[in-house]
C-alpha cells in the first residue's frame, strides 16, 4: 500500500526504486554464479575449497572470523561517532543496528539502511536528513581510509618490504596519529566547529575499518593456500571498500568478488609475493570470505534485529503512555 497523500508520480518512483533493487539483487546473484563457474573452469571446486579449509591453520580461520567481526565493530564505531553530532545513540544500540542492517541488506530490496534511518527517527529523535548526513560523511571518510591504505601499499611495494613486521605495524600509524589529533581537537574545541573532533576520530576509525578489510583479504587468501603480502592485502582492501559502496547490490554482493578477482592477479610481484594469484584462486578466496560473512551475519543480524524491534516497540509504547497520561487542554 502507498502512503496516504502520495501522488501517482511518487508511487511510481518508489516502485521503480524497488524494482531497481530487485534487479540489482539478481545481478549480484548472477555475478556470484559466474564466479563459481569461473572457479570451476580454473580447476577449483567447492569440495576443493573445503579441503583447503581442513588443511589450513586454525589461526587463519580465527583470523578471518575475527577480522569480519572487527570490520563490523569499527563500522559501528564510525557511525556512532558521527551520529553523536545530531542526537544521542547508545554504542550497543548502534552496533545492533549495524548488524541488523548488515543482514537486511542481503534481501532484494535492501531495507537495512532505511530501517536504520527510521529507527533513529523514531527512537533517537534524529531527523532522517541528519542521519543521511552522517552516512555521507561515513562514506567520504571510508574513501579517505581507502586512499591511505592504497598509499601504504605503494610504499610497501617501493621499499620491497610489504611483509616486514615494521611495515605491518606502521600501517596502523594513521589510526594512532588521527586518534591523538582527535583527542587534541576534543580538548581544544575550536570555536569554528567544536564538534570537528568527530570527523577526525571518524577518519581514524575509517582507517581501522580498512585494516579490517585488509585482514579479511589476507586471511581469506591464506586459507586457500595462496601467499599474499600484507602490502597486497592493503591494496585489495581499497577495492573491497569500493565494492561495499557500489549501490547496485547490497553488501557488494558479487561485485566485491569480481573486483578482487580481477585486481589481485595484476598486483605487482612485490605485493603479491606469489604466483598463485590467478583469477580462479582470487575468486575462490573471496567466495570463502563471503561464505564466512554470511554465516556470521545471519545469526548476529537476527539477534540484533530482534533486539532493535523490541526496543523500538518499547519506546513507542512509552511515548504512547506518556501522551495518554498527559492532561488535555
Amino acid at each position: 500500500m502507498s502512503e496516504p497523500g502520495a501522488g501517482p508520480e511518487t508511487v511510481a518512483k518508489r516502485r521503480g526504486v524497488r524494482w531497481s533493487r530487485v534487479i540489482g539483487f539478481g545481478f549480484g546473484v548472477a555475478l556470484l554464479a559466474a564466479a563459481l563457474v569461473a572457479v570451476n573452469r580454473a580447476g577449483g571446486s567447492i569440495p576443493g575449497a573445503f579441503e583447503h579449509l581442513r588443511e589450513a591453520s586454525p589461526w587463519f580461520v580465527a583470523g578471518l572470523i575475527g577480522s569480519i567481526l572487527a570490520t563490523s565493530l569499527f563500522a559501528s564505531v564510525l557511525l556512532w561517532i558521527l551520529m553523536g553530532r545530531y542526537g544521542r545513540v547508545g554504542f550497543f544500540e548502534m552496533w545492533a543496528l549495524i548488524n541488523a542492517a548488515w543482514l537486511l541488506n542481503y534481501l532484494p530490496v535492501r531495507p537495512g539502511m532505511f530501517g536504520r534511518l527510521a529507527y533513529h527517527r523514531a527512537v533517537n529523535g534524529v531527523r532522517v536528513v541528519d542521519s543521511a548526513k552522517a552516512l555521507v560523511w561515513a562514506n567520504v571518510l571510508m574513501m579517505l581510509g581507502a586512499v591511505v591504505c592504497a598509499g601504504a601499499a605503494v610504499f610497501g611495494g617501493v621499499t620491497r618490504r610489504p611483509d616486514h613486521v615494521l611495515f605491518v605495524a606502521g600501517s596502523a600509524a594513521p589510526v594512532v596519529f588521527l586518534s591523538l589529533f582527535a583527542v587534541y581537537a576534543h580538548r581544544k574545541k575550536p570555536e569554528a566547529d567544536p564538534e570537528v573532533w568527530r570527523l577526525i576520530a571518524g577518519a581514524a576509525v575509517a582507517c581501522a575499518v580498512q585494516l579490517g578489510w585488509a585482514a579479511r583479504a589476507y586471511f581469506a587468501f591464506r586459507l586457500m593456500g595462496v601467499e599474499l603480502a600484507w602490502g597486497g592485502a592493503l591494496a585489495l582492501s581499497a577495492a573491497m571498500a569500493l565494492a561495499s559502496l557500489v549501490p547496485i547490490t547490497g553488501n557488494g554482493l558479487g561485485v566485491r568478488e569480481w573486483l578482487i578477482g580481477l585486481a589481485a592477479p595484476v598486483l605487482p610481484v612485490a605485493l603479491a609475493q606469489s604466483a598463485g594469484l590467478t583469477l580462479g584462486a582470487s575468486l575462490n578466496s573471496m567466495l570463502v570470505d563471503r561464505a564466512a560473512e554470511v554465516l556470521i551475519a545471519v545469526p548476529l543480524g537476527l539477534v540484533c534485529g530482534w533486539w532493535a524491534l523490541r526496543n523500538m516497540a518499547r519506546v513507542r509504547k512509552r511515548v504512547a503512555d506518556e501522551r495518554s497520561s498527559s492532561p488535555t487542554l
